[in-house]
């Protein structure tokens, strides 16, 4: 018999950005942070809704709103240009991470939330998690 866990929301303030998330599963297991993609009304909740509440008695789920989309504001100093929201949406992932106190974290993204998942994977492989067959 599938059970399904509950979603919670928390908003996170850490270094100059306030993220808005919604988390499925207990802290005690294995964390899981899952990115979503860009486009019109994206968010980690459109994202992954179906896929939360049947990963949480397995993980950890932390499914985020990127700065600018959902419940998580734009930057003060808004980017310029795409390599600079690259790097804003990055240091939104790390420093997340880090606030939350997660040790590690298996990176799951959707389009733009798996380039992003790529980009802080080389940006801080101390905080992401590999798995293998």
């Amino acid at each position: 018999m599938k059970t399904q866990t509950d979603i919670t929301e928390e908003r996170v303030v850490h270094n100059g950005f306030e993220t808005f998330l919604r988390r499925s599963g207990s802290p005690t297991l294995p964390a899981m942070l899952l990115i979503h993609g860009s486009g019109p009304g994206a968010t980690g909740w459109s994202n992954w809704q179906y896929l939360m509440p049947e990963l949480g008695g397995q993980f950890d789920c932390l499914a985020l709103d990127l700065c600018g989309y959902g419940g998580s504001p734009a930057p003060d100093a808004m980017p310029k240009n795409t390599a600079e929201w690259l790097e804003v949406r990055v240091a939104q992932i790390v420093t997340l991470v880090r606030k939350l106190g997660l040790d590690r974290a298996h990176l799951v993204g959707n389009s733009l939330g798996g380039a992003l998942a790529l980009h802080v994977a080389l940006r801080a492989p101390d905080y992401c998690s590999t798995a293998s067959r």
